[in-house]
C-alpha cells in the first residue's frame, strides 16, 4: 500500500514537473510576439527616438531607397502605423533616377506598396523589370503581380509557371548552378504560394518543401549554400511554411531532434532584441530584420490573415509628392517659380505694346505659353540630391573604426563611360567610425550617402552597381567583389560584421577575382 502511494504521489509530481516547468529545450515554446516587439524596441532605442511611429517617420524615412525596406514591410503588416513620411521620401529616391537593378526596384516597390503608396512607378515596374532579370527579379515580380501591380505583359498565374519551369532537379531554385540553395527555394515558394491550383505546382511545392525538410540541421536550422548556420536562412523557410499555411511547430518535416526552426533561430538572439548573423556573435542589421519579418509572416498565418507578401495594390493612395515648403505649405520653389514667369509674361505685354504690335493673337500665345509653363511648375516636383546625398556619418556608441576603398582599375581606359574614372578611385581610402554590430554594407550604405556615390543593391543582398558600374558590364565574369585585410570574403557584405582597424576594399573585377590577384 505504501509503495502505491508513494508511486502515485510520484506520478502527481511529474505531471506538476510536465505541466510547469518549461519545456525541454527543442520543445521551448517561444512567444512569436514578444520577439518582434522586442526588435523594434532595440530599433528605436539604436535610432534614438522615442516610438516605432518616430522610427519610422526618422530612421526609415532617412533610409528609404537604402536599408529601410523590410522594415517598412515587417512593421506595416504588423501594426497600425503611419508611412506617408517614409513613402514621400521614398519618392524622391526614386525621382532622383538611380539606376537601379531589375529586383531593387521590385524591392523598392513592394515597400512603396507597403506602406500604402502607388505612382507611376509602381504602375510600370512589373513590365520594365521582368524581361531578363533572372530568378530573383521573377520572384520578385510574381510578388508585385499576386498583390495586383498593373502589367500590360505578365499575369501572375504566367510569371508562376515560368518559375516553376526552371525548377533544379533536386526540387528547388537557386540563382545558378545545377544544386538548389534554401534561400531562394523558400523565396521561390513564398512567392508561389498563392498558385497551388496551377498544373502540377502541388507536387512541385511538395518536392520544394522535401528539399527544404533535408535540409534542416539537426539542430532545427539551415545554412545557405554559401554561408555556415545562420538565421536568415532560417527565416526564408519560416516565411515560406506560413505563406503556405504550414505550421513550423506542427509539421513533422520541420522539426529535427524535437528542435523546431524557431528554436534553432533564437539561438542567434543577442539579448538586447537584436540578432547576429552567427552565434554569440553581435547585432547584425539583415538578420535581425528577416527575424522580424518572418515571424510577423508567421503571426499573420496563425491569426488567420493574409500572407506577409500579399498586400493590397488596389487599396493604395496616389502619393502626393513631397517639397521643401514655405508657410502655407506649398512648395517654395513653386511660388518663386510661377511669380518669376508671370514678371516675363507682363514684360512681354509692355514689349508688345510698346513695339505696336497689339494684335490680340500675340497677347493670346504668350497666355497660353505663360499658363504652359505654369502648369509645368505645379504638376511637376524637382528634387535634389542634396535631400538624400551629403549626410554625415555619425555614431553615439562608436568601438573603432575601419577604413574602406572602392576602385574599378580593371576598367579604366575600356570604355568611355563617364562613370569610370581615369584614376579608377570610386571612393578613395576613407576612415569611418564603426558600432557594434556593423557590416561591410552598413560602412558602404554611410559612405555612399556621404559622398553621394550610386549603389544598387539587388534583393539577394548584392551590389549590383556602385557608382552606376554593374555586374555583367564588362562580360559574364564582371562584377563587384569586396575584401576585408585583404582576403576575399565569402559572405555578403550584410553578414561580414567589423571589428576596430578591419581594412575594406570594393573592387571591380572582370574574371571573378581572377585579375584582382597579386
Amino acid at each position: 500500500m505504501k509503495n502505491k502511494i508513494i508511486a502515485a504521489a510520484l506520478a502527481v509530481i511529474a505531471i506538476i514537473f510536465a505541466v510547469a516547468m518549461p519545456a525541454a529545450a527543442g520543445d521551448a515554446v517561444v512567444d512569436e510576439k514578444s520577439v518582434i516587439d522586442g526588435i523594434v524596441e532595440f530599433k528605436i532605442k539604436q535610432s534614438g527616438v522615442e516610438n516605432a511611429q518616430e522610427f519610422i517617420d526618422k530612421t526609415l524615412a532617412e533610409g528609404a531607397g537604402a536599408s529601410s525596406e523590410w522594415y517598412v514591410l515587417a512593421l506595416s503588416r504588423y501594426g497600425n502605423n503611419d508611412f506617408s513620411k517614409y513613402a514621400a521620401a521614398l519618392d524622391a529616391y526614386i525621382s532622383e533616377g538611380h539606376t537601379l537593378g531589375a529586383a531593387t526596384n521590385q524591392k523598392l516597390a513592394i515597400a512603396q506598396i507597403a506602406a500604402g503608396y502607388a505612382t507611376t512607378f509602381t504602375d510600370t515596374v512589373v513590365d520594365k523589370t521582368l524581361d531578363g532579370g533572372g530568378v530573383m527579379s521573377m520572384i520578385f515580380g510574381l510578388h508585385l503581380l499576386n498583390i495586383g501591380a498593373p502589367s500590360e505583359k505578365y499575369t501572375a498565374t504566367s510569371v508562376a509557371r515560368e518559375l516553376l519551369k526552371i525548377r533544379k532537379a533536386d526540387g528547388g531554385w537557386a540563382l545558378s548552378g545545377d544544386h538548389s540553395d534554401v534561400d531562394v527555394t523558400a523565396m521561390a515558394l513564398t512567392a508561389i504560394s498563392p498558385h497551388k491550383d496551377i498544373d502540377g505546382a502541388d507536387d512541385a511545392i511538395d518536392d520544394a518543401l522535401s528539399f527544404l525538410s533535408s535540409r534542416q540541421l539537426d539542430d532545427g536550422g539551415y545554412k545557405s549554400m554559401m554561408s555556415d548556420e545562420n538565421p536568415e536562412s532560417a527565416a526564408q523557410v519560416l516565411l515560406a511554411l506560413s505563406s503556405l499555411g504550414i505550421d513550423y511547430g506542427e509539421d513533422a518535416r520541420f522539426i529535427k531532434n524535437k528542435n523546431t526552426i524557431l528554436d534553432a533561430m533564437m539561438r542567434f538572439a543577442v539579448g538586447d532584441g537584436s540578432f547576429s548573423h552567427s552565434v554569440g556573435g553581435a547585432y547584425n542589421s539583415s538578420a535581425t530584420v528577416q527575424v522580424m519579418y518572418s515571424l510577423v509572416g508567421v503571426l499573420r498565418m496563425k491569426n488567420g490573415m493574409s500572407p506577409l507578401f500579399m498586400l493590397n495594390y488596389s487599396g493604395t493612395k496616389r502619393i502626393e509628392k513631397s517639397a521643401p515648403t514655405g508657410e502655407s505649405g506649398v512648395p517654395t520653389y513653386k511660388i518663386i517659380a510661377s511669380a518669376a514667369l508671370v514678371f516675363i509674361f507682363a514684360v512681354v505685354c509692355v514689349i508688345l505694346i510698346v513695339a505696336k504690335k497689339r494684335n490680340y493673337k500675340n497677347f493670346i500665345a504668350a497666355s497660353v505659353i505663360l499658363c504652359a509653363a505654369l502648369l509645368f511648375v505645379w504638376l511637376t516636383t524637382f528634387t535634389s540630391a542634396e535631400n538624400y546625398y551629403g549626410k554625415e556619418i555619425i555614431k553615439k556608441n562608436p568601438v573603432g573604426s575601419v577604413s574602406i576603398t572602392v576602385r574599378c582599375d580593371t576598367i579604366v581606359g575600356k570604355s568611355n563611360d563617364k562613370h569610370i574614372p581615369v584614376d579608377g578611385v570610386v571612393l578613395a581610402n576613407t576612415k569611418v567610425p564603426i558600432e557594434r554590430g556593423e557590416t561591410v554594407y552598413d560602412i558602404l550604405i554611410q559612405c555612399a550617402r556621404k559622398y553621394g556615390i550610386q549603389i544598387d543593391v539587388d534583393a539577394a543582398g548584392y551590389f549590383a552597381g556602385i557608382g552606376n558600374i554593374y555586374q555583367l558590364q564588362f562580360g559574364q565574369l564582371s562584377g563587384w567583389m569586396y575584401f576585408v585585410n585583404g582576403e576575399e570574403a565569402s559572405v555578403s557584405a550584410d553578414r561580414y560584421v567589423l571589428s576596430d582597424g578591419d581594412v575594406i576594399e570594393w573592387l571591380y573585377t572582370c574574371d571573378i577575382g581572377n585579375d584582382l590577384k597579386k
